[in-house]
């Protein structure tokens, strides 16, 4: 089954620099999830509401997480990409907030955050 931006409960995404012929590029490589056991509906007006971190590998001052409604994952991702950052969303009610602050620590901790911002960011959850 393939899944689509409309179908996404989550996603992960990362940036890397590309270079080739002397030439650099930005590659964005995501995944998308879609959780089968869950029926989440949308706010008619806004769209879906996300739990998104969004970081940049090489500034350990630039994790933010914030919770928002989206109504197009596709656009939400590219732009942010396109801004350098790396990213997190899992679509409220998809699992529990309690799974959400574990992966979201877990994608910080891969990237050698420090404790103290770790923690800071995962109390806004």
């Amino acid at each position: 089954m393939s899944i689509t931006y409309n179908d996404c409960d989550g996603a992960l995404w990362h940036v890397e620099e590309v270079t080739e012929n002397k030439q650099v590029r930005r590659e964005v490589d995501s995944t998308l999830y879609k959780y089968e056991d869950k029926v989440i509906k949308p706010n008619e007006d806004l769209g879906f509401k996300y739990h998104v971190l969004t970081y940049k590998e090489d500034d350990q001052n630039s994790a933010e997480v914030l919770s928002a409604y989206i109504g197009d994952v596709e656009h939400f991702i590219r732009n942010h990409a396109a801004a350098g950052y790396n990213g997190m969303m899992v679509k409220n009610k998809a699992v529990p907030k309690k799974t959400i602050k574990v992966m979201f620590s877990k994608i910080l901790e891969n990237w050698n955050f420090p404790e103290n911002t770790i923690r800071s960011i995962i109390k806004q959850v």
